[in-house]
Formats: structure tokens, C-alpha cells, sequence
């Protein structure tokens, strides 16, 4: 009985340890998420995204952008003269990697900047009923990392690689009736 209680602490201490090394070697966020995600699992459209976003100069109530988000449909609208776009189109797939964050991938309906590479990405984080970070998926060099299919899109844009194709996360506040 003397010998089970003198190694109780060291059984306890090894027992931590491989909870801490698998809990390592799995990678689980403080949600659950494993951060080494680097696949698409089909989601559900979020319905605090569906909306009218808009993305305000600082400082002014005129936006400089906007996006339209429905269940099946996104458009995007910037009204810049030396930066304008527009773009519309279908969604073809959501992910949802936490439930204020993932991505939806559309097939252009209108505007695509390559009608051969008809899929697009569109991140987003932060997710409230008021607020949003949205984000179009890019190449690191700024050129169009819009894909030919659908199937390459969901491989290409996963969480793991978000940050090589978001360079930067756009704040987006819903428009009130």
C-alpha cells in the first residue's frame, strides 16, 4: 500500500503529461477547432449574414463598398473610379468554421475578372447580427486566386490557408432599414 501511495504523484504527473502532449498533437483551439483545418466541410448559411454590409470611409456615413449577402446570392459593389468593381454571384458553398467564421465560395453570375475561372472565395470572421470582417480570397501577389471549378475551390480556400489569401479583413457594419 506504501509503494501505490509514494508513486500516486508521479502516475498523476505522467498522466498530465500525455493529456497535455495529446492535447498538443491534436492542435483544438479554445473552441474545439483543430487549427491545423486544411480542409471544407459543407456548412449552412449563417442567417446573420444575410444583409446589406457596409464598409464606411472612417470618420463618414458614405460607404466605400458594399456587399449583399442573401442565402444563395452575394454581391459585391465598389464605386471607386481608379478601384471600382462589381461582381455578382451564386453561392455554391459555405463553410462554417466557428459560428461567427468561414466562407462562402460563389460562381460568378456577373463579373468575373476571368470568365475560365468562374469560383471565387469570400472569408469572414466576427460574425455578430451587427458586424462583420469580410475578406475576397487573393493570391499573396494580389492577382486573382479565383479557380476553373468548384471542387478546386473547396480544396483551395480552407482555414488553414486563409491567411495566405486574405491580405487584408475588410470591417463591415449591416445597414438598418
Amino acid at each position: 500500500m506504501s509503494s501505490f501511495l509514494s508513486s500516486f504523484p508521479k502516475k498523476v504527473l505522467n498522466a498530465v503529461f500525455v493529456l497535455v502532449l495529446l492535447v498538443a498533437i491534436v492542435g483544438c483551439d479554445s473552441n474545439g477547432n483543430t487549427s491545423n483545418d486544411n480542409s471544407n466541410e459543407q456548412g449552412v448559411f449563417p442567417p446573420n449574414l444575410a444583409g446589406e454590409w457596409l464598409g464606411l470611409i472612417p470618420g463618414s456615413t458614405i460607404p466605400a463598398d458594399y456587399y449583399v449577402i442573401e442565402e444563395d446570392t452575394l454581391q459585391y459593389v465598389m464605386d471607386d473610379p481608379e478601384w471600382g468593381m462589381e461582381y455578382t454571384g451564386n453561392i455554391r458553398f459555405v463553410s462554417n468554421y466557428s459560428s461567427s467564421s468561414g466562407l462562402i465560395i460563389i460562381e460568378y453570375t456577373q463579373g468575373a475578372s476571368d470568365p475560365g475561372k468562374p469560383f471565387a472565395g469570400i472569408y469572414y470572421k466576427s460574425l455578430t447580427s451587427s458586424t462583420v470582417q469580410l475578406a475576397n480570397a487573393i493570391n499573396p501577389d494580389f492577382t486573382s486566386a479565383d479557380t476553373a471549378s468548384l471542387d478546386e475551390a473547396v480544396e483551395k480556400f480552407t482555414r488553414n490557408k486563409m491567411d495566405t489569401y486574405v491580405s487584408y479583413w475588410g470591417p463591415y457594419t449591416k445597414k438598418t432599414p
